[in-house]
């Protein structure tokens, strides 16, 4: 894996919606979808991503369809018309590359629509139910679950994943559902024991191998369940993909709407993240952590309906942000989405109750919207600058018995500079104080609580005799030579978060 990538996912059933509200198109049907995201890249590099994420393209299939068709229901493997010509898509691919921006899109390894001309050659290749009817996974009616022990479907896999590379030239790609394959179908996923070695065959060709950089698995970590996700996990990172992290999500989202505990909580999440990495013998110091953060994606409600409101978003999105790792933005929650369409345009209630299409979007007040737009954008634009954000190393600290109060630092060996970032998760009126004075363990310290003066000899023993001077990164203040000392009080207001870089003079 080369960098950590802020990956901005586009659903192409509702971004011209985007595109016409931002003014970045003059009317709906003016353009192709490739063509207006085409024309959007600058703002998503101005935004502070250095991806984009495309949802499946594909022709989608038409039998047991819900809604306008889910573009996970693939029916095969070319691109759908409705979003463009190919040479769109090329020439998409191409300007996004000279802005140095990475492209990829999904593929559907799981499953292919019920009418998909492929499963007409051979009865094998999907799985049936006990009633030899095809079996499906969840409530998918409108899919068919591939029957990954059949050596055709692994040639499938590979040969569909190489001919989009090669004609599209691809930087990789999300893979829906990623564990899935290595699963029997007929038992509930997680008891059986399908294919394990799935990924590992389909990426045995030398391109694939060539360009697995930049993939990223679905497989979600969920350790209070009895299920293989969290073998899942290792398996996948094994293999050399970047997979998700929705607990830390989930975490700050309970602290946020809920006021759980965080300081623990969460360095106990990171702490397993890291060893796990470790017990892989991924080198955590080089910054390149194979972790896909999420504020939002396609899946989940908006992000200022999973954290309870426009700061507790805000504040959110700065913690995934500045954390070693992948993140997604997904489009249109830079500016706050309300409402936020289906993948298959199903109607469904809003949150005052009210039936809704659910392929118009719906954003929250235009103050709001500026408020959101411009503080991340900030935070995304701070993480592209600093070169420590992008693959600096990770310490959380302690805050005096401070619940509220959550810090960390990054750092990167090879440099003097420190940035650590300080946020308060309290919502009271009152601003709020704390002691950092140690830091917790890691794998690349000591086993044992360690100081400022302890860290600072570690990175550099010349460090511990300089005094230094501290720039406020949000402002750009710049703050009085001090001199090093095991003892640093943060001051917060409610829901703020500061970023300050340590430099030594």
């Amino acid at each position: 894996m080369k960098d950590n990538i802020v990956w901005y996912e586009i659903n192409p059933h509702y971004f011209e919606q985007i595109a016409l509200l931002k003014g970045w198109i003059q009317s709906l049907g003016q353009y192709s979808l490739f063509e207006i995201i085409r024309q959007s890249l600058p703002h998503i590099e101005n935004l502070g991503c250095t991806g984009v994420w495309l949802m499946p393209l594909y022709i989608r299939g038409q039998k047991n369809k819900k809604g306008f068709g889910s573009p996970y229901a693939i029916r095969e493997y070319q691109i759908s018309p409705e979003w463009g010509t190919d040479e769109q898509l090329q020439s998409l691919t191409e300007t996004a590359h000279q802005k140095n921006l990475k492209i990829i899109c999904e593929y559907v390894p799981n499953h292919l629509a019920p009418d998909a001309p492929f499963l007409l050659k051979e009865d094998k290749l999907f799985y049936k139910d006990e009633n030899n009817q095809p079996f499906f996974d969840q409530d998918w009616t409108d899919t068919v679950k591939l029957n990954h022990g059949h050596s055709s479907i692994v040639g499938f896999t590979r040969a569909n994943l190489i001919w989009l590379l090669k004609n599209y030239n691809l930087d990789g790609f999300r893979l829906d559902m990623a564990h899935y394959p290595l699963h029997q179908a007929v038992k509930p996923i997680g008891s059986g024991s399908g294919d394990s070695n799935f990924w590992n065959k389909v990426f045995d060709h030398e391109l694939l191998q060539e360009r697995k950089q930049y993939w990223l698995a679905e497989v979600y970590d969920d350790r209070s369940q009895a299920c293989h996700g969290y073998d899942d996990h290792i398996k996948l990172l094994r293999e050399g993909l970047v997979v998700y992290d929705k607990k830390t999500h989930d975490i700050l989202a309970r602290k946020l709407k809920y006021g759980v505990s965080l300081q623990e909580r969460l360095y106990e999440e990171i702490y397993r993240q890291y060893q796990a990495l470790h017990s892989l013998g991924i080198d955590t110091r080089q910054g390149k952590i194979p972790f896909l953060r999420m504020p939002c994606n396609h899946d989940d409600a908006p992000g200022i309906k999973n954290f309870g409101g426009v700061s507790e978003y805000i504040l959110a999105f700065s913690v995934l942000t500045f954390l070693p790792g992948h993140l997604v933005v997904y489009a249109g929650d830079e500016y706050g989405l309300k409402v936020k369409p289906s993948v298959t345009g199903i109607n469904y209630c809003d949150e005052q109750g009210n039936m809704t299409e659910s392929n118009q979007i719906r954003f929250v007040p235009e103050a709001d919207q500026l408020k959101i737009n411009k503080e991340i954008n900030q935070v995304l634009n701070l993480r592209k600058q600093e070169k420590t954000l992008q693959d600096g190393c990770l310490l959380i600290a302690k805050i005096s018995e401070n619940q509220d109060l959550f810090a960390f630092v990054r750092y990167r060996p090879q440099d003097e500079e420190i940035i650590l970032i300080a946020l308060n998760f309290s919502k009271s009126e009152a601003k709020n104080w704390g002691q950092i004075k140690n830091f917790f363990p890691t794998f690349d310290f000591p086993v044992y609580e360690f100081s400022w003066t302890e860290l600072l000899e570690w990175i550099n023993p010349k460090l511990q005799a300089k005094g230094y001077k501290v720039q406020n990164l949000k402002t750009q203040e710049i703050s009085n030579v001090h001199k090093f000392h095991d003892e640093l009080w943060i001051g917060l207001e409610p829901l703020e978060w500061q970023i300050l870089k340590i430099i030594p003079v």
